[in-house]
Protein backbone atom coordinates (compact mmCIF):
# COMPACT_ATOMS: atom_id res chain seq x y z
CA UNK A 1 0.00 0.00 0.00
CA UNK A 2 1.27 3.29 -0.62
CA UNK A 3 1.54 5.63 2.27
CA UNK A 4 1.52 8.70 0.26
CA UNK A 5 -1.70 7.86 -1.77
CA UNK A 6 -2.55 7.95 -4.95
CA UNK A 7 -0.56 5.07 -6.08
CA UNK A 8 -0.55 3.71 -9.22
CA UNK A 9 -3.29 5.17 -10.70
CA UNK A 10 -1.23 8.62 -9.85
CA UNK A 11 1.20 7.55 -11.40
CA UNK A 12 -0.09 6.46 -14.68
CA UNK A 13 -2.34 10.12 -14.67
CA UNK A 14 1.20 11.59 -14.41
CA UNK A 15 2.61 9.52 -17.41
CA UNK A 16 -0.20 10.40 -19.45
CA UNK A 17 -0.02 14.15 -18.98
CA UNK A 18 3.69 13.38 -19.59
CA UNK A 19 3.14 11.69 -22.80
CA UNK A 20 0.50 14.82 -24.06
CA UNK A 21 3.15 17.17 -22.94
CA UNK A 22 6.02 15.84 -24.90
CA UNK A 23 3.21 15.06 -28.21
CA UNK A 24 2.51 18.96 -27.71
CA UNK A 25 5.97 19.93 -28.35
CA UNK A 26 7.14 17.94 -30.51
CA UNK A 27 4.16 19.00 -32.84
CA UNK A 28 5.31 22.90 -31.79
CA UNK A 29 8.91 21.62 -32.82
CA UNK A 30 7.63 19.96 -36.69
CA UNK A 31 5.38 23.23 -36.99
CA UNK A 32 8.35 25.89 -36.24
CA UNK A 33 10.60 23.79 -38.41
CA UNK A 34 7.89 23.97 -41.40
CA UNK A 35 7.67 27.92 -40.89
CA UNK A 36 11.65 28.29 -40.74
CA UNK A 37 11.69 26.13 -44.09
CA UNK A 38 9.44 28.15 -45.61
CA UNK A 39 11.63 31.61 -44.56
CA UNK A 40 14.26 29.70 -46.00
CA UNK A 41 12.54 29.41 -49.08
CA UNK A 42 11.12 32.84 -49.32
CA UNK A 43 14.22 34.39 -49.22
CA UNK A 44 15.85 34.76 -52.22
CA UNK A 45 19.33 34.83 -51.36
CA UNK A 46 18.49 32.04 -48.51
CA UNK A 47 20.61 28.03 -49.27
CA UNK A 48 17.46 25.93 -50.30
CA UNK A 49 20.34 23.61 -49.33
CA UNK A 50 19.49 24.30 -45.65
CA UNK A 51 15.99 23.46 -45.71
CA UNK A 52 16.49 20.04 -44.21
CA UNK A 53 19.88 20.58 -41.86
CA UNK A 54 17.87 18.17 -39.36
CA UNK A 55 18.45 15.32 -41.82
CA UNK A 56 22.43 15.73 -41.95
CA UNK A 57 24.64 13.85 -40.22
CA UNK A 58 27.21 14.78 -37.29
CA UNK A 59 29.69 15.22 -39.53
CA UNK A 60 27.89 17.09 -42.15
CA UNK A 61 25.97 19.54 -40.16
CA UNK A 62 29.74 20.04 -38.79
CA UNK A 63 30.78 21.33 -42.27
CA UNK A 64 27.83 23.59 -42.46
CA UNK A 65 28.49 25.03 -39.58
CA UNK A 66 32.02 25.71 -40.02
CA UNK A 67 31.09 27.29 -43.62
CA UNK A 68 28.57 29.79 -41.84
CA UNK A 69 30.82 30.55 -38.64
CA UNK A 70 33.75 31.67 -41.45
CA UNK A 71 31.20 33.34 -43.40
CA UNK A 72 30.14 35.14 -40.27
CA UNK A 73 33.61 35.90 -39.38
CA UNK A 74 34.09 37.15 -42.95
CA UNK A 75 31.50 39.42 -42.59
CA UNK A 76 32.44 40.87 -38.59
CA UNK A 77 36.04 42.05 -40.00
CA UNK A 78 34.93 43.30 -43.36
CA UNK A 79 31.85 45.25 -40.99
CA UNK A 80 32.35 49.26 -41.40
CA UNK A 81 31.64 51.19 -38.07
CA UNK A 82 28.69 53.25 -38.20
CA UNK A 83 29.34 57.22 -37.40
CA UNK A 84 26.59 56.68 -34.20
CA UNK A 85 28.88 53.53 -33.25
Amino acid sequence: MDVAGGGAADDVRGRRRHHRRLGRQNRDTEALQVKLDELIRAIREADDALLDLEELDEKELDAVRDAYQKLASVARDAKVPREDE
